[in-house]
């Protein structure tokens, strides 16, 4: 797996994992620092991660680009 994209905006993150959806490449949405959060160590945003497997990495991300 491979990170393409990163957003502090869950909602961006969703709307672009169904964007590489409808071109036919699945991705995970991945919590980063969340353990930080859960620990109450402040953190400015908590950034959400897409990422995707590696062969759609530079599919993916010019699609996000795009």
């Amino acid at each position: 797996m491979r990170k393409i994209y990163s957003t502090t905006l869950l909602a961006q993150a969703e709307i672009l994992r169904v964007v590489l959806r409808r071109h036919g490449i699945e991705s995970v949405l991945e919590n980063e620092n969340a353990a930080m959060a859960v620990a109450a160590i402040p953190i400015p945003a908590i950034p959400f991660v897409i990422s995707v497997h590696d062969e759609h990495a530079e599919e993916g991300t010019r699609i996000i680009e795009g």
